[in-house]
């Protein structure tokens, strides 16, 4: 993760949210004052939260688990064969 203070993020506003879609490298905007914050693509954000929302449900992480392990035993199935 890149790192910018935040002078020069107010600065380079335009140009760092530019680069930060194009590199999709979440970037960590420091404050000396304190606690700073992290800039990250809006598709990035979305998919962060929607997995938050899928994992926050046992039933949902007993799914996923399962249909994981039926994939991999496709999977080592079908190198066997």
């Amino acid at each position: 993760m890149t790192a910018i203070a935040f002078t020069q993020f107010r600065k380079k506003l335009a140009d760092v949210v530019q680069q930060t879609i194009e590199t999709r490298d979440p970037l960590h905007v420091t404050r000396a004052s304190g606690e700073g914050v992290v800039l990250i693509p809006e598709n990035d954000w979305s998919s962060i939260m929607e997995t938050l929302h899928v994992t926050s449900s046992v039933a949902n992480v007993k799914r996923l688990k399962a249909a994981h392990d039926e994939i991999e035993t496709e999977i080592a199935r079908r190198q066997s064969a």
